[in-house]
């Protein structure tokens, strides 16, 4: 009972940590992004976000699964954190400069221009640092002590923002952008290293060869996954840049930037039911099922409240940024839609992973990864970033969310109740058309219109009400 209680309590816990760190990080990347546009110009800016969309790929080769195993094994009964963790500290010396070279061989590959590629070279540089914080990512999560890796990563992006202003003050272009950006992850590193450093013992010393062959054994499909989603996510930017305009980059980046604390809440929230399953798989199917099926209902509570009020409000949220941007509240609406189909497998898929199906999630990424590049390459064409948006949606409803929940049904206790699920869409609909249409034209009026209509239909549908809360409450309970 008590052990029960201590674990609901550092769920709860992480759970608001993140929450609150997640959405911080996204507004200050939103401030970021306006910074750039309004100081340096929207093709700076487009360049800017294509770097980063393209060392996201490079930054998961830098984990590539390891992390997942390690906290996988170590919430396990009998699990050797000090082994797990040096196991994970010697992949990434070898990790690490793979990533760099990686990163610098797409964009010579891709033939980008030299000022591009100089400001990579600085982009590359962060790797080293993120390696380092991948170490006592280990430790933050197996230890559901995630709130304090929330501390260093916001107190590092939030110290990024005078230092961007004062880059671009002096003049600075695309290469001091990326030389402000390793600065933050640097500072990321020595927080998480004075936040963690007790608690991240181990020893160099000891066998390595046969260990790492395991390690990587086991995390070669994650490892696999995770890269081909990263560069699922890019393909996006990569196709705008070689055969869109340089506009249709900005609006479409711009648009990206805007959803993106919503989706760095999904993502979160995933990240803290990882270790919570865990512990559920195999011993407890049925609290396993319940926790997908309150997460899943809860995200998409939250995802479809967002959209509702992207959508409605969309030439308000671009013009923030920029007033040059506005012109793209088209594809803000679009993406509106993309975060709430996303929910699905951002909440889901990591119970997949939990229950070892890893391998048939590689199938249905692979053939999405795929779709996606001849739908946005048959589409960017005539279409532009609407084009490349609508492909998006599209991939990401039938070939990402659909696919997981019927290999999580498969291969788990969770069978999936979708009543409320489409009484939330519903929802969503309803508030962002009506909020649309009643507002004043896109404004702040319609946003806050959305708002209000979203909470009061939900009431009115029964999305919100006290034995709904109740039952939620209930799932917390030994």
């Amino acid at each position: 009972m008590t052990g029960e209680r201590s674990l609901l309590h550092s769920v709860l816990r992480n759970s608001l940590a993140l929450t609150v760190g997640r959405v911080l990080v996204g507004l200050a990347r939103l401030v970021i992004a306006a910074i750039i546009v309004r100081q340096a110009g929207a093709t700076t800016f487009a360049e800017y976000a294509l770097l980063l969309g393209i060392l996201a790929i490079a930054e998961w080769l830098n984990d590539f699964g390891t992390n997942e195993i390690a906290v996988r094994e170590i919430c396990r009964p009998g699990g050797d954190a000090a082994h797990w963790l040096r196991l994970v500290a010697l992949g990434k010396l070898l990790q690490a400069p793979l990533a760099m070279l990686g990163l610098m061989g797409v964009l010579l590959l891709l033939q980008y221009p030299p000022h591009i590629v100089q400001a990579g070279a600085w982009a590359a540089c962060s790797l080293l640092f993120m390696a380092g914080v991948g170490v006592y990512r280990v430790v933050f999560k197996s230890t559901l002590t995630m709130e304090l890796e929330m501390v260093a990563e916001v107190t590092s992006v939030l110290l990024s923002l005078p230092l961007i202003a004062w880059a671009l003050h002096q003049q600075g272009g695309l290469s001091a952008l990326m030389a402000c950006h390793v600065a933050s992850r640097a500072l990321f590193l020595l927080l998480c290293h004075l936040l963690a450093w007790r608690r991240c013992r181990f020893t160099w010393r000891g066998p390595w060869r046969q260990p790492m062959k395991e390690l990587y054994r086991l995390a070669a499909p994650i490892g696999l996954i995770g890269f081909l989603v990263a560069l699922y996510e890019a393909l996006d930017l990569i196709f705008l840049s070689k055969l869109g305009q340089t506009m249709d980059l900005a609006w479409y980046s711009a648009a990206q930037r805007i959803v993106w604390p919503v989706l760095l809440l999904l993502a979160a929230i995933g990240n803290t039911m990882y270790p919570v399953l865990s512990r559920y798989w195999p011993a407890d199917p049925a609290r396993f099922a319940r926790a997908c099926q309150v997460a899943l209902e809860a995200v998409l509570f939250v995802a479809g409240g967002t959209a509702a009020v992207t959508f409605a409000g969309a030439p308000f949220w671009m013009g923030l940024l920029g007033p040059q941007l506005a012109d793209g509240a088209a594809v803000m609406r679009i993406l509106a839609l993309l975060v709430f189909v996303k929910a699905v497998a951002a909440t889901l898929g990591p119970a997949l992973y939990v229950v070892n199906a890893q391998r048939q999630v590689l199938g249905f990424i692979t053939r999405a990864l795929l779709v996606k590049a001849l739908l946005i390459g048959l589409l960017v064409g005539p279409f532009g970033y609407l084009g490349v948006a609508a492909a998006a949606v599209t991939v990401e409803l039938l070939f990402a969310a659909v696919p997981t929940v019927r290999l999580l049904r498969k291969t788990s206790s969770w069978r999936g109740e979708w009543d409320m699920p489409l009484r939330i869409a519903a929802v969503m609909v309803l508030s962002a058309g009506l909020a649309h249409t009643m507002g004043d034209g896109g404004g702040l009026v319609s946003a806050v219109l959305a708002a209000v209509l979203y909470l009061l239909l939900s009431l009115a549908f029964g999305v919100v009400s006290r034995p709904r809360i109740a039952a939620l409450l209930a799932t917390r309970r030994p």
